[in-house]
């Protein structure tokens, strides 16, 4: 689902919306320009590292790091694939504005996820699985 907001977003807008949902929460941002080791989440220690946020990808990204720690179906018993649908999940829910291009950093990140749908559908495949509320 595209949201469609009636100004644009800036960069600093998003920048800001992620660094005061992390200081809402303790939750400490690491910036990483190296993309093989820029993301991840680790919610015992209220950590994420994300890329600096200079665009939607990178800042629905840094949410979906969130997410692992503030969505739901996070903890050692969550299954990987409940865990990155629901981070997904939140990081849409959550989320300032969601493009195409958020589309697409989705879509890139649960590829490896499914081995039975086109990678093509995986966008709409995941709004229908929110829209559903399979996960509580």
């Amino acid at each position: 689902m595209t949201t469609i907001t009636r100004e644009p977003v800036k960069r600093i807008e998003m920048f800001i919306h992620v660094a005061e949902l992390a200081a809402e929460n303790d939750i400490v941002i690491r910036f990483d320009n190296n993309l093989a080791t820029a993301y991840w989440a680790r919610p015992q220690m209220l950590m994420i590292s994300t890329r600096p946020i200079r665009n939607t990808g990178y800042y629905v990204s840094a949410l979906h790091e969130l997410g692992h720690i503030l969505g739901t179906h996070q903890g050692p018993d969550a299954s990987r694939y409940h865990s990155e649908i629901a981070a997904w999940k939140w990081a849409w829910e959550n989320a300032l504005l969601w493009t195409e291009t958020a589309d697409c950093i989705m879509q890139r990140a649960l590829r490896g996820y499914y081995t039975d749908v086109e990678a093509a559908c995986l966008p709409q495949k995941l709004h229908e699985f929110m829209e559903q509320d399979r996960i509580k």
